[in-house]
């Protein structure tokens, strides 16, 4: 898999690999992941990864390599399943502020703008 150029990335957003990290302490990207737990068992998590770390951690994503979740961010709610059901979706809302709904368009957003650039 091809490196990704963190800095024509800041660059891009207009930060600095500085400000990102000064950002560690106070914001986290909300990711939902499914994975395999130490079990074997399937589940899934919602992390608030570190803003520094985004494009590494999304690099180890895209690759499906092993995460240490800890290292990346804090995983705010996590459960043996392959996707969080209603009532764990109302509960996060309910905690974290999360907008599901809200999530699902602006991926959904994503993945077609995404289609569009790669001519597909």
């Amino acid at each position: 898999m091809e490196q990704i150029d963190k800095k024509a990335v800041y660059d891009a957003l207009g930060i600095t690999e500085e400000q990102l990290k000064n950002a560690d302490d106070e914001q986290g990207i909300l990711e939902i992941l499914t994975g395999i737990d130490g079990d074997g068992d399937i589940c899934f998590a919602y992390i608030a990864v570190k803003p520094s770390l985004y494009l590494e951690y999304q690099q180890k994503v895209s690759m499906q390599e092993e995460i240490d979740l800890d290292y990346y961010g804090n995983v705010l709610y996590s459960k043996k399943g392959q996707y969080p059901s209603a009532g764990d979706q109302a509960e996060i809302e309910a905690k974290f502020g999360v907008d599901h709904v809200y999530a699902t368009k602006f991926n959904r957003d994503v993945e077609r703008l995404n289609q569009q650039s790669e001519g597909i």
